[in-house]
């Protein structure tokens, strides 16, 4: 699932990737994004694997969108990203059957009226050749909680790549911070969540670490 959030990540609104497994519970949940804002309109699986993402991306100050095509691992990590002016939102993202890619939306600053119809093509040599520094890779990544549902306490186990400190957050549903750990190491470590105090209900363990952030998801019953 693919949209966006203005509760976490670096900007008014960051693209909000959640995977699930077969009965829907939470693999993990990652925003991406600028301090500019970001949403995702239309997901994809590529044949060759891993998710395609296509929305839009803000450039605050400046008045405008762009469209923005985003790659992912299954894992979620960021692969590349690529963005095309004067778009302005892209609503839909297609695989192609050379192997590229098609994104289709509005554009609002050519054309004959106030708005209309843009469609982009992306070849499959552009893909595997581009790359978008700007854009930093979102790596971090959290296990699934164990055991789940909890009554008492959990146990999360987290890596990262980066150096830098480490903080976690507990949020409820609503993105209301209840509970939050600083200074954690890098590399890996283990979060140890206390459900004292807490009702019966669902929770996010938010990672962040240099501007990049994991989540995934609780349920803590009585």
């Amino acid at each position: 699932m693919a949209g966006f959030t203005q509760s976490f990540g670096n900007g008014g609104s960051d693209a909000w990737v959640v995977r699930t497994d077969e009965n829907g519970d939470s693999l993990w949940a990652k925003s991406y994004g600028s301090e500019y804002s970001e949403s995702v309109y239309s997901i994809v699986l590529p044949p060759d694997g891993g998710i395609a993402l296509g929305g839009l991306s803000g450039l605050v100050g400046e008045g405008r969108n762009e469209f923005w095509l985003l790659r992912l691992t299954l894992d979620g990590d960021s692969l590349w990203s690529r963005f095309f002016r004067p778009g302005y939102e892209a609503h839909s993202l297609i695989v192609t059957n050379d192997g590229g890619y098609a994104l289709a939306g509005e554009v609002n600053r050519i054309g004959a009226g106030n708005q209309d119809f843009w469609l982009v093509k992306v070849s499959q040599e552009e893909n595997n050749s581009v790359s978008n520094p700007t854009t930093p890779p979102n790596q971090l990544s959290l296990s699934s909680p164990f055991p789940s549902p909890f009554n008492s306490t959990t146990f999360v186990s987290y890596s990262t790549p980066f150096t830098g400190p480490v903080n976690a957050t507990l949020v409820d549903i609503s993105g209301r911070e209840l509970t939050s750990w600083t200074g954690l190491q890098a590399g890996q470590g283990r979060i140890v969540v206390d459900g004292a105090g807490l009702a019966a209900g669902e929770y996010w363990l938010k990672l962040q670490q240099n501007g990049n952030s994991a989540m995934t998801r609780l349920v803590l019953v009585r």
